[in-house]
């Protein structure tokens, strides 16, 4: 039903801008993540998480996922990359609708269970992948 932080087949052209989000960019109130900054890609191709426009970006690290941090990218350039602490859900555009997803994810049960199944020490604490790959995400009806 979705990707989860798939793999670019294909890398921009190193002089090609795009998107650049850093965390501070995913609002979690409005549960958009961008636009971002241009760049060019040779700038942030390394170090960095690579998504699409219209992904869903999950923030993994504590205090960020508890308090909301969820958005779906809305990038300038189609393409972009931002904090390595974001978990990249991709859903499959002929079976969930990316919107539907984000609301899903959105929802204060489901980050009570990310919560509780997050790995890692005091201060540095994780949703681990796996917890996105478990959840049943109904469809809708």
């Amino acid at each position: 039903m979705a990707d989860l932080n798939p793999r670019e087949s294909t890398r921009p052209a190193l002089d090609l801008p795009i998107s650049f989000v850093p965390m501070a960019d995913l609002d979690a109130e409005q549960g958009i993540a961008g636009p971002g900054t241009d760049r060019p890609f040779s700038e942030v191709s390394k170090g960095y998480t690579i998504f699409r426009d219209q992904d869903v970006l999950v923030a993994k690290i504590t205090p960020c996922f508890e308090n909301g941090k969820i958005g779906q990218a809305h990038l300038r350039q189609g393409i972009g990359v931002g904090s390595t602490e974001f978990h990249v859900v991709r859903p499959h555009a002929d079976r969930l609708d990316p919107r539907y997803v984000l609301h899903y994810l959105r929802q204060q049960r489901v980050l009570d269970a990310g919560e509780r199944r997050m790995t890692g020490s005091a201060g540095q604490r994780r949703v681990p992948l796996v917890f996105l790959n478990d959840l049943q995400i109904p469809s809708r009806r």
